[in-house]
């Protein structure tokens, strides 16, 4: 459970729209915990080589957030999805640096999309290999996928981010997960949409 309220939140982050930095600031200062315990998160699945730390990954995104376009976040809930996001590309740009035997056993549960595959995880460069196939096709439904799985936004959280229809999402979601499990070599057999759970701790 995230110590910080959705009060304390809601003032930093206004302040931080209409272009005051120090608010920025104050805002990263204020969440900071919450960012760590998301990087913990999101590292639990671990590998061989833990060189890579909760605090690293937290500190990098804190950076990525505090140069970004606060304009461009609705609120909260898409202020710790963007972060999650953000966590888990630092994640991935840190493993394709590592030699090949470093990465064994980095496979993450994919229940929460409910894809038709044999498996109920997938190996983390397999998943960002088929994203960026989705990418290809449709950035729209790649973006989709981020929130939905990796942020763990709902429906129609992820509708009011990105000024769509909770009908568009459900039908971008369905094509999204469709394409990833033939990518990801899925059986036939019919796709069921699941919310998913909670990804973020600070919710």
């Amino acid at each position: 459970m995230s110590a910080t309220t959705p009060e304390d939140f809601d003032t930093l982050f206004k302040m931080w729209q209409t272009g005051d930095e120090k608010a920025g600031s104050d805002l990263i200062v204020l969440v900071y915990s919450d960012l760590r315990r998301i990087a913990r998160t999101i590292l639990r699945p671990g590998t061989p080589d833990s060189t890579l730390q909760p605090t690293a990954i937290a500190n990098e995104a804190c950076i990525k957030l505090i140069r970004g376009d606060a304009t461009r976040l609705n609120d909260r809930h898409h202020f710790f999805a963007t972060a999650t996001i953000q966590m888990r590309n630092i994640l991935i740009d840190y493993l394709r640096t590592r030699p090949v035997e470093k990465r064994i056993g980095q496979r993450i549960p994919i229940e929460e999309i409910d894809l038709p595959l044999r498996t109920s995880s997938v190996d983390l460069l397999e998943l960002e290999e088929a994203m960026r196939a989705l990418y290809q096709v449709s950035q729209r439904a790649h973006q989709i996928v981020e929130l939905r799985y990796i942020g763990g936004l709902s429906e129609k959280e992820v509708a009011d981010a990105l000024g769509l229809s909770v009908t568009t999402i459900k039908r971008e979601w369905n094509f999204a997960k469709a394409m990833l499990a033939e990518q990801l070599g899925g059986t036939q057999g019919r796709i069921h949409i699941r919310t998913p759970r909670r990804q973020r701790q600070a919710a």
